[in-house]
């Protein structure tokens, strides 16, 4: 018997015979999943009790006996997130409550609905707004009736009980593809700095080509939903405002902050027949994300990409859900666990930009670190997703793990502040750079193999390399890197990252693959000179993954490309509606997926052939084999 992991919101209360009170915590969505079968079902609500007295409520219901007259084990019931509100010991007891639920909850509708919001918390008041801001006794509209809901609409709640206790806010947004088509610039904010446009393309809108599919393409990935007070993200002193971008630029607002809490929900279309869990809404922290996107007050790139932080200041520290199960590729191997996520926009392969429009497909920065992981089982996972902010459909974006201390950990162990962290065109980011610095300076020309492995991940190393070279990475290196130190040092990894302007196809850095790459890598070729140990193991390496079935052969590289393509090909005319015509002004084209975003994705289908043995070539050429 398989037990599918179940979400269900709960309002705790704690009994803390420590402190002889009931507390309230706050309301967090938890994910809830057996460890072992259970041998009961449920029709409606799921029941729960926690610790010494968790029971399912099976035969006795809550708080009795399961079916064979025991206590069920400490172990029946795994909470995830909040450890931090699951008691350490059986003196404790919760008794849940159903959360502030909504019905119908969040998605996508192609008729009008009314919205119910209810809870079991007697004596209490619901209060909700549609403006983006946070609901509060002083702020929104007391619920006495269903909400009418008949265009996109973001719907804030929170229930305050009758000793003023007040759960965490609540989001559902209710997206109507039928009025997002119809998005215009009369949604853009007034005054200066405002360097972007809203408008869904009428001329992709009603093209022939389009029409008929354009909506279902709302359906064919997953969606995410961030809503906040407009003023946050897009008033004067917001963070996507031009000025306040980067300092070096403009002078910012004097009320501007770098981060905004925001609501993040994540949600499925119905029947999505890919694998996938319940979504998920958590209150995160917001910020722009990147350094070029920010250039030019916003003018390089109309289309920024954000940052999104989960902290205890706004909900739950972390976000446990795997949010990558769905992903066209490596979602299965996903740790499950976030502190950090980026929505990358495409920034350089962007409509959004003005770099390398024409060679656009927004797939081949996410290539590159799957075939990272391809090859060695580490690397930089990533999906994509309908964006929308306060309602307004944002575009086509691509959710990835964040390569910090916390990604890490969750993949290489040990804690988070155990880890330190880098980048290549960035310097020290995290923690103590020691270990890493010995590194460079001496094990790296020591000659001493053992050494080399205690302080390097040398497979990891050569894949990270070899990956960059068959892809002609431009703007290299980017990476991050990281290795534990303290008392369990551990040896340093190599994350692949901004890796866009790659794998050729006419892209305008990239082209054919190119040994140069190496002498870019930290160390390479003072370990290359110094250790014929790793020169033995680079050629076989390389020779693995060109072979037949290898990671950076030509059919499997055509595979994970066909996967990412096939992924957002529906999805991209969406793109074009919002992006395509963004730069029209400077490039005089219209972007669209049958002709530019096909003609580019082609272009890396071509280079993709006979790529692999280029490879060898160029490693032979500049005597790397």
């Amino acid at each position: 018997m398989k037990i599918q992991p179940i979400t269900y919101s709960l309002l705790y209360k704690w009994r803390n015979s420590a402190f002889g009170a009931t507390q309230r915590t706050k309301n967090k969505s938890q994910r809830i999943s057996y460890k072992k079968p259970m041998p009961c079902t449920y029709a409606g609500s799921l029941i729960l009790l926690f610790t010494v007295l968790v029971s399912t409520g099976c035969g006795g219901g809550p708080g009795g006996q399961d079916d064979n007259g025991q206590m069920p084990n400490d172990d029946v019931v795994v909470i995830e997130p909040g450890e931090d509100t699951v008691p350490a010991s059986g003196k404790d007891s919760y008794v849940p409550d159903p959360e502030l639920l909504f019905t119908p909850a969040r998605g996508l509708f192609d008729s009008a609905t009314s919205v119910q919001l209810s809870t079991s918390i007697a004596g209490a008041n619901i209060y909700y707004t549609l403006d983006g801001s946070k609901p509060a006794a002083n702020n929104g509209t007391l619920y006495t009736s269903p909400i009418a809901v008949d265009t996109t609409a973001t719907v804030r709640a929170v229930v305050i009980d009758a000793d003023e206790e007040v759960t965490d806010v609540a989001t559902h947004t209710y997206i109507f593809p039928k009025d997002v088509l119809k998005q215009s610039d009369n949604t853009l904010p007034s005054g200066d700095y405002v360097f972007w446009t809203n408008e869904m393309d009428p001329n992709i809108v009603n093209d022939n080509a389009y029409s008929a599919m354009i909506e279902g393409a709302f359906y064919a990935i997953p969606t995410m939903s961030i809503v906040a007070p407009d003023a946050a993200i897009f008033g004067v002193a917001g963070i996507h405002r031009g000025n306040n971008l980067r300092p070096e630029d403009a002078k910012p607002h004097p009320d501007h902050v770098d981060e905004v809490e925001v609501s993040l929900e994540m949600f499925y279309p119905a029947n999505y027949s890919r694998p996938h869990g319940p979504g998920f809404q958590s209150n995160v922290g917001l910020k722009i994300q990147g350094g070029g996107g920010k250039w030019d007050n916003g003018e390089y790139d109309h289309k920024q990409s954000f940052g999104l932080r989960f902290r205890k200041a706004y909900g739950n520290g972390s976000l446990n859900y795997t949010v990558f199960e769905d992903a066209p590729l490596n979602g299965a191997s996903e740790s499950g666990k976030y502190d950090k996520l980026i929505l990358r926009a495409g920034h350089n392969k962007s409509w959004g930009s003005t770099w390398d429009n024409d060679r656009s497909v927004y797939t081949r920065d996410q290539l590159g670190r799957d075939l990272q992981i391809d090859m060695s089982g580490v690397g930089v996972r990533g999906t994509f997703v309908h964006l929308y902010i306060n309602g307004l459909y944002w575009g086509l974006y691509n959710p990835t793990e964040r390569p910090d201390d916390a990604h890490a950990s969750n993949y290489l162990g040990g804690k988070e502040d155990e880890h330190y962290v880098g980048k290549g065109k960035g310097g020290d980011v995290d923690g103590d750079s020691e270990r890493f610095d010995f590194w460079r300076d001496t094990v790296s020309d020591s000659g001493d193999w053992a050494q080399l492995q205690d302080y390097l991940a040398i497979d990891e190393y050569i894949d990270m390399a070899l990956s960059n070279v068959y892809a002609a990475t431009g703007d290299f290196p980017q990476y991050y890197f990281t290795n534990r130190f303290g008392d369990k040092p551990g040896p340093i990894y190599f994350w692949n990252w901004d890796i866009e302007d790659s794998f050729g196809g006419g892209s305008r850095r990239s082209g054919d693959p190119d040994a140069n790459r190496l002498g870019k890598v930290y160390e390479f070729d003072t370990i290359w000179d110094n250790f014929p140990e790793f020169r033995q193991r680079f050629t076989a390496r390389a020779n693995a993954h060109v072979a037949a079935n290898g990671a950076l052969s030509d059919a499997n590289v055509l595979a994970n490309w066909n996967a990412l393509t096939h992924y957002i090909e529906d999805a991209i005319v969406l793109e074009s509606a919002r992006w395509g015509d963004e730069r029209i002004d400077d490039t005089n084209e219209r972007y669209t997926r049958d002709d530019q975003w096909t003609d580019a994705r082609d272009a890396v289908t071509d280079d993709i052939q006979g790529r692999a043995a280029k490879l060898i070539e160029a490693l032979k050429d500049d005597g790397y084999y």
